[in-house]
Order: C-alpha cells, then sequence, then structure tokens
C-alpha cells in the first residue's frame, strides 16, 4: 500500500505528464506552488496538493490543470495583447470570454477535459458569493456573466447556479444581437484573430471603447442591484447551502485508495452531492490513452495515403526502380486485410514482383519472350541476299536493343563489338519506345521524362555518349516530337543539362 506522500508524488508526476500532452509540448515546466495557480508563457504554477485536497478537490485541480495546458496549446499571446488597452473591463472580459474559446476549443478535441472543465464551472457558479451580501463590485458581476455564459454558448452546455441571472444580464447588454454575436463567435472558435475581431466589434458598439476606467465601463443600469440577477441569485441559495467540515490533513492513504476504487454510484466525501465533481476515474490514464491511439489512428490513415500514392507511381511502370523502393513495395504487400472473413495479404507474391521491376512493366521470363522478336528479326535478316553496300543490314538493325555496356541482348554485345550504325539504331529505338502514344501497356512519356531516362543510360553507359549530344545538339529529337509526338507529350527541356 502506497504511503501519503508516494500518493501525491504520483499525482503530480501524472498530473505534469498529462499536461505536457494536452499542451502537445515537452518544453512546458509545471510547478507545485502555495500561492496559487497561475501560467507564465511555458511555466504552469499550481496549487501544492496533500493528501486531504487530493480527497476533495481531486478533478478539480485537474481542470485547472487541463485549462491551463490548453492555452499553452490553443492560445496566442502575441495576438491577444493587441486587443488589449488601458480599459480595466475590456481587458478582462477579453480575457474571459478568450478562456471560454481556449475551454470550447479543447473541450471538442478532449472529451474527458470536457468534463473536467464543465464541473468545474458548475461548482464555481453554485458557490459564488452573493453580491448583496459580499458588496462585490458591479463590474466584476458584468466579467463573470461574459465567462459563463460565453462558455454556455460556445459549448453548448447549461450552468447550474446564477447562470440563468448571468444570461439574463448578457441578453439584456446585447437586445437583439445576443444570437448572432455567439453565432459568430461560434464559427470561429478554431481562429483566434477572428474570434478577438468580432469580440472587439461588439464590445465597442456596446461602448465600453468609450469609457476609461472599469466603472465607468458599466451603464448606470448595472450600478444599482440587478432585480432579475438577484431573484436568482437568492433562488440558488435557498436551494444551496454548504458546511465546511475539518478534516485531518493526516488522513491515512487507506482512506484515499478506498475511495478511489469506490463505484460510480457512490458519493465522494461526507458533503458530495449531483452536482459535485467525480474525482478518482476507473482507469486514471483513459482520456490520454484514447488520445494517443486517435493521434497514431491519424498517422496511420496519413501513411496509408502516402503508400496509396506510391504504388499508384509504381504501377506505371517507372523506369530505374530504385532498390530501397523495392523493399517498400515488399513491406506494403505485407499488410493484412480480412476479405470475407478471412485474412490475406494486400499483395500476392505476383503482384510484388510485378511492382519491384526494375524497368518498364515486364516481369524477366515475359521479357524473355518479348526479345524473342529480335532473334527471330535477326535469323530472317541473315537469309535474305544483299548487294555489297547493304551486306551489314542484319547488324544494324539486329544491334538496337544492345548496349554498350554488355547488359543487352540478344548477344551481349559490347561498346568495341557495335557499329555506329548499330549504336545509331539504338538511340533512335530508345527515344521511339518510351514517347509512343499508341502502346497498350503503356502512355507515351512526356519529353523531359524521356530525355531524363536516356540522360541517365548514358551515363550509365548504355548508349553512345557522343552520338546523344549529337542527337541533342541538332535537335533530332524536337524534329521527331513535331511530327509524332502529342501536344501534351511536348514541354521545355534543358539541353545544356543533358549535354557532356
Amino acid at each position: 500500500m502506497l504511503e501519503n506522500d508516494e500518493i501525491v508524488d504520483q499525482f503530480k508526476k501524472s498530473l505534469s505528464a498529462t499536461i505536457k500532452s494536452i499542451g502537445k509540448s515537452n518544453t512546458i515546466e509545471v510547478n507545485f506552488v502555495q500561492d496559487g495557480p497561475s501560467i507564465d508563457g511555458d511555466i504552469i504554477n499550481l496549487n501544492e496538493p496533500n493528501l486531504q485536497s487530493l480527497k476533495k478537490n481531486l478533478n478539480y485541480m485537474r481542470a485547472e490543470a487541463d485549462s491551463m495546458a490548453l492555452e499553452i496549446r490553443l492560445h496566442t499571446k502575441e495576438i491577444h495583447q493587441e486587443y488589449l488597452g488601458n480599459n480595466d473591463v475590456v481587458n478582462e472580459i477579453f480575457n474571459a470570454v478568450e478562456q471560454s474559446r481556449i475551454e470550447a476549443q479543447g473541450s471538442h478535441i478532449f472529451k474527458g477535459i470536457k468534463l473536467n472543465i464543465l464541473n468545474k464551472h458548475k461548482f464555481d457558479i453554485q458557490n459564488t458569493e452573493d453580491k448583496n451580501n459580499k458588496d462585490k463590485e458591479d463590474y466584476k458581476e458584468i466579467i463573470e456573466a461574459f465567462r459563463y455564459v460565453s462558455y454556455s454558448e460556445l459549448t453548448g452546455e447549461i450552468l447550474g447556479g446564477k447562470f440563468s441571472a448571468y444570461k439574463k444580464l448578457i441578453q439584456k447588454k446585447l437586445g437583439h444581437e445576443y444570437n448572432d454575436f455567439f453565432k459568430k463567435l461560434r464559427n470561429n472558435i478554431t481562429n483566434q484573430k477572428n474570434f478577438a475581431d468580432l469580440l472587439q466589434t461588439f464590445l465597442d458598439n456596446l461602448g465600453y471603447y468609450d469609457h476609461n476606467n472599469k466603472q465607468d465601463g458599466i451603464d448606470n443600469e448595472d450600478s444599482s442591484k440587478d432585480k432579475d440577477l438577484h431573484d436568482e441569485d437568492n433562488k440558488s441559495k435557498n436551494q444551496d447551502s454548504k458546511t465546511d467540515t475539518k478534516h485531518d490533513d493526516e488522513a491515512s492513504s487507506s482512506d484515499l485508495q478506498q475511495a478511489s476504487s469506490m463505484d460510480e454510484d457512490q458519493k465522494m466525501g461526507d458533503e458530495a452531492n449531483e452536482n459535485d465533481l467525480e474525482y478518482f476515474p476507473k482507469i486514471e490514464s483513459l482520456d490520454n490513452k484514447m488520445d494517443k491511439i486517435k493521434s497514431e489512428y491519424l498517422e496511420d490513415l496519413d501513411q496509408i495515403d502516402n503508400d496509396k500514392e506510391f504504388i499508384r507511381k509504381s504501377n506505371r511502370g517507372v523506369e530505374c526502380m530504385a532498390e530501397d523502393n523495392q523493399k517498400r513495395v515488399a513491406e506494403i504487400g505485407n499488410y493484412t486485410w480480412v476479405l470475407d472473413g478471412t485474412e490475406i495479404p494486400f499483395l500476392d507474391e505476383t503482384e510484388v514482383r510485378n511492382l519491384q521491376i526494375q524497368k518498364g512493366t515486364l516481369l524477366p521470363e515475359e521479357r524473355e519472350i518479348i526479345n524473342e522478336h529480335i532473334v527471330i528479326t535477326i535469323e530472317m535478316l541473315e537469309k535474305l541476299p544483299y548487294p555489297k553496300k547493304l551486306r551489314n543490314v542484319p547488324e544494324f538493325a539486329g544491334g538496337h536493343h544492345e548496349k554498350l555496356n554488355g547488359t543487352g541482348y540478344p548477344k551481349g554485345l559490347k561498346d568495341e563489338d557495335m557499329s555506329i550504325q548499330a549504336k545509331i539504331m539504338a538511340i533512335s529505338d530508345i527515344y521511339e519506345a518510351l514517347t509512343a502514344k499508341d502502346r497498350p501497356y503503356k502512355d507515351g512519356y512526356k519529353l523531359s521524362e524521356a530525355m531524363e531516362i536516356m540522360w541517365l543510360m548514358k551515363n550509365n553507359s548504355e548508349i553512345d555518349k557522343d552520338l546523344f549530344d549529337i542527337f541533342i545538339k541538332k535537335e533530332v529529337y524536337q524534329e521527331y516530337a513535331d511530327t509524332y509526338l502529342g501536344d501534351d507529350q511536348i514541354d521545355d527541356i534543358d539541353e545544356a543539362s543533358l549535354i557532356g
């Protein structure tokens, strides 16, 4: 069983980790202090907890921390400062409504945070001090009204206690613009700048910018006690009274651990009622885990989109597929999916081999069959009688699939074995094959794409370098393109980058 100090330390560590996760930053510094919660840049100061405060106010403390973490994640201080000036009322209303925007946006992202903050507001509004008894300043009443009413309108949540009175007060201030005001704010929850512009315009229309101090910012009708507000206030006070009970700060850890495992329908603490906060959840970090799963799921969707685009390009017959891309095809092929209740690989073995083809769209055994045409061609040509000046036609015609580095077919000839004519035939055949738009198994490449492939073949000693340079310099490629290529295939090329 954990000792008291260990329980508090574990809570502090858990809360700090949660704040960094919500705030989406590992640079957040969380301190536990005696002088109340505050936030300064990436530094969050929270009340120092003890065993008794955890037992009584656990989720309230979490809600305070959640709200601050959301501020770091969803609020830009520089934008906010642009709208603050010398008018205290305007500044505090801006602070209150901006905080509601942050909490509303955060509640949409994190459902667990939504419940924590909602319960905190319900608790706060039901324990708001009575203005009649405490002589609260009028402008504070307006700010609280803006705070709770904006939160309610932006989230759709209804608060108890004095909320009805607060809402009537804001409706009275805004008049017929009430619905339009909050509708526009709701539509801009995710855009802090637009949100602030709208708020500034409405406050200006209400006349708050016509005054220089907080007291002058309140209409005379609000300076007197608002009857509706306090009628509602008194009703709330008649329905809810609380008695402070002293507790021993040295409460045993077994009491707290027992409280943390209570059934959902049991009450927390001696004075809990249906509006009090829920305390220890059944699973401590469930919300964070679900958010992490959601994040990983979105990352998986992004990866699937990337893989889909990669496979689509690979299926086109891209030249010179790199070894790393061939490995990626195999990895994607090992993905599994369920078809008719059976889990099967995303790609079968044949599909993987086809997509891994380094050049073109033919498997080695398929290319071997296709290559037979040149063997047949040579055999036919060699059987024909030729005059002396044409006696080398079989070598010229039969060498158009040979490569200078010896990797061609059918004879695997090298540079010194091939005539200039055969080398010219090889360049011409490659260029025609790449750009041909009438092949049933592929689309014709654009001019720039074909030139890039042939430039790579030149650098790999597959075609003759000098002849290719002449092919470019004399614009033989362009003459052929103007005659045989489609308009959508002809684009600009950088001749200088292809030569040399």
